[in-house]
């Protein structure tokens, strides 16, 4: 019975988007970023979105879990072009030196500016959109603060 209110309870399917996954050089030469992207279903003037995830929680699990469960897919469907981010230290994307910290908030926001640059050329768009989650948001924010040029 458990079960079944489970099945009731889940949200609308949606055919789950192509998933691109592709590393970028992070603020740090040595760090490569893993990122994953969904292109908009339909064309769109919409800006790129940029998904930040929480600490502990890389991008996958975070944003595109499974068909019917993914913000990315929902996004998409919506005509967006959606990315998201392992920070470093998480998921696919390099790991520190040895001792050093899994990741700071300074770091993480020049691999972001990192990323958003790469989304950019890669577009065209001026600029990205961001949405964070938990410490994700964090970064976002400072992300926003230090450089609005890049962020709608």
């Amino acid at each position: 019975m458990l079960m079944m209110a489970m099945l009731v309870a889940l949200p609308r399917m949606t055919l789950a988007a192509d998933r691109i996954e592709t590393a970028v050089a992070g603020g740090d030469p040595n760090i490569s970023i893993h990122l994953i992207s969904k292109k908009a279903k339909s064309a769109s003037a919409n800006s790129p979105v940029l998904m930040l995830h929480a600490f502990g929680s890389p991008c996958a699990e975070a944003f595109d879990l499974a068909p019917g469960l993914s913000w990315m897919d929902d996004l998409s469907e919506a005509g967006f072009t959606v990315y998201a981010i392992d920070f470093r230290g998480f998921g696919q994307s390099s790991r520190p030196e040895a001792a050093a910290p899994v990741d700071r908030a300074t770091d993480a926001v020049q691999d972001v500016v990192a990323v958003i640059e790469a989304i950019r050329k890669e577009t065209g768009a001026p600029k990205v959109s961001l949405v964070g989650w938990s410490w994700g948001a964090v970064v976002a924010s400072m992300v926003a603060l230090d450089r609005h040029d890049l962020v709608d």
